[in-house]
C-alpha cells in the first residue's frame, strides 16, 4: 500500500476536524432546538418556509447577541405600539368583528357539524382570551360568547400568577400562567391588573357551595388536550413569528403544555393569534430567539386565516384532525 505523505495526512485530518467543527456549531446553535411534531408527508409543502425561517433564524443568530436582541424587541414594540394607538375605536370595533366572523366561518371548532363530541367522547376543549382594551387587542367578545353556547364544549381563558413569598410579598420569580374554565362572562371573571379581566379562583355548584375552577392542567382534565388555542401578540409575521408584550407568558405556558402534550402522546393543538393589520409586519422585522413559540395561523380583518404551517391547517373547516 502507497503510504501517503505528512501533507496529504495533515490535510486530512484538517478536513476531518473542519468538518467536525461544522457540526458543533449545528448542534449547538442559540436556534437548535426540538422539532416541534413528527413530519408527515402533508409537511412537504411546507419545506421552502420552514427552510426560510431557518435561515432567517440562522443569519440573526450569527450576528445578534442576547443584548441586540432585547434592543429589537424593544424598538420593534415600540413601533407596533405607535401604530395601534393611531387606530381609532371604530377601526379597531370594525376589525375585530370582521375578524371574528371569519373564525366563526373558518375553523372546525365553532362550525355547527362540529358539536358532536370528539372520538374520545371528551369536551371539546378552546382556549381563548379574554382582550384587554387599554392595551388595544383585538376584541374576543364575540367568540367566547360564541363559544360558551356551543354544546359539550369547555371553553378556557388564561389567569396570570404573580409570584409572592411566604407572607404573601412580591419576589423576584418569574410570573406563570394558567388556563382555567369559565361558564360565563358575566360571573366568572373578575378585573385585575390594568382592569384585564381573568377567572376567579372559585365558583359555585348548584348547592351553593364553592370550589376551586377547574384548571386546564390538573388531573381532572387530563384525557385529552386542547382542541385550538387562539392568542393575543404584539407584533406577527406571516411565518407564523410572533412578537409578545416582553412577559414570555404565553412562551413558557406553550414550552410547557407541549411537554405535557408530548409526555402524554397527545397531538398538540394548533395556536392562532388574532391581529388588527397594523400588527403585521415585513419578512424578516419580528426579533424572535430560540426560546420564543411561532403561532400555525393568524387572522386579520383584510385577508382572513393565514395559514403558517400545517397544523394552523387543522384548524379549519373540512380538513382532517
Amino acid at each position: 500500500t502507497r503510504r501517503r505523505g505528512p501533507l496529504v495526512v495533515r490535510g486530512t485530518r484538517m478536513l476531518h476536524a473542519s468538518r467536525l467543527l461544522r457540526a458543533v456549531d449545528v448542534v449547538s446553535s442559540c436556534h437548535a432546538r426540538t422539532t416541534r411534531r413528527r413530519p408527515t408527508h402533508s409537511a412537504r409543502g411546507w419545506a421552502p418556509l420552514f427552510a426560510a425561517r431557518a435561515r432567517m433564524a440562522s443569519s440573526a443568530c450569527a450576528t445578534e447577541d442576547a443584548a441586540s436582541l432585547a434592543a429589537r424587541k424593544q424598538a420593534t414594540r415600540v413601533a407596533v405600539k405607535a401604530a395601534l394607538r393611531a387606530l381609532t375605536p371604530t377601526d379597531m370595533a370594525s376589525q375585530s368583528e370582521r375578524i371574528a366572523q371569519h373564525l366563526l366561518s373558518s375553523l372546525s371548532c365553532f362550525h355547527a357539524s362540529s358539536s358532536a363530541p370528539p372520538p374520545t367522547h371528551r369536551p371539546r376543549r378552546l382556549g381563548l382570551y379574554v382582550h384587554c382594551a387599554k392595551l388595544r387587542e383585538v376584541d374576543t367578545t364575540t367568540l367566547l360568547t360564541h363559544a360558551l353556547a356551543l354544546a359539550n364544549t369547555e371553553v378556557y381563558v388564561p389567569i396570570v400568577d404573580m409570584p409572592r413569598d411566604a407572607t404573601g410579598e412580591p419576589n423576584d420569580a418569574p410570573p406563570s400562567m394558567r388556563f382555567l374554565l369559565i361558564k360565563s362572562l358575566e360571573t366568572d371573571l373578575e378585573p385585575k391588573t390594568m382592569g384585564i379581566m381573568e377567572p376567579t379562583e372559585f365558583l359555585e355548584d348548584g348547592d351553593g357551595k364553592t370550589k376551586r375552577r377547574p384548571n386546564l392542567e390538573t388531573p381532572r382534565v387530563l384525557d385529552g388536550p386542547l382542541d385550538v388555542l387562539l392568542m393575543p401578540g404584539l407584533g406577527f409575521e406571516k411565518t407564523g413569528a410572533r412578537l409578545g408584550r416582553g412577559g414570555g407568558f404565553y412562551d413558557a405556558w406553550l414550552e410547557r403544555y407541549f411537554k405535557k402534550c408530548d409526555d402524554k402522546s397527545w397531538v398538540r393543538p394548533p395556536t392562532l393569534a388574532l391581529a388588527y393589520d397594523a400588527q403585521i409586519l415585513s419578512p424578516g422585522t419580528v426579533p424572535m430567539s430560540a426560546f420564543d413559540q411561532y403561532v400555525d395561523a393568524l387572522c386579520t380583518a383584510d385577508a382572513g386565516v393565514l395559514v403558517c404551517t400545517p397544523e394552523g391547517k387543522r384548524a379549519l373547516r373540512g380538513t382532517d384532525p
